[in-house]
């Protein structure tokens, strides 16, 4: 558990200043190596990446989104069938949490590996 803590701590930090001067799959590879420093188990490695990629993601997609008072949400939106600012940011949430399990996975084992 504490390990798992730390890793979501260090995995917001990394990912946020790797996702200001980088291309989006820096998150994954961020994931990776955290999770190969760390050595999670594939299974909690899954979990925290899930987390802290949903959190990183689904944060920053809100921020941004509220700074604009929802109007660019509110107009891609409307061209996926009316749908709200609030799925949009789920499924952003979604799709990061996706890429940040992924790649704790992939860290993890290649920590098994070596």
């Amino acid at each position: 558990m504490k390990k798992g803590i730390l890793f979501l701590v260090a995995f917001l930090i990394l990912g946020a200043v790797a996702q200001m001067f980088l291309a989006w799959w820096s998150l994954v590879v961020v994931a990776a190596g955290l999770a190969y420093f760390f050595q999670l188990p594939p299974l909690r490695a899954w979990g925290w990446g899930w987390l802290g990629a949903a959190l990183l993601w689904g944060g920053l997609a809100w921020w941004l989104s509220q700074k604009n008072d929802h109007l660019l949400a509110q107009r891609i939106g409307m061209m996926f069938g009316g749908l709200p600012p609030i799925g949009l940011i789920l499924i952003t949430a979604l799709f990061g949490s996706i890429f940040g399990g992924l790649g704790a996975v992939c860290g993890s084992l290649a920590r098994r590996m070596y």
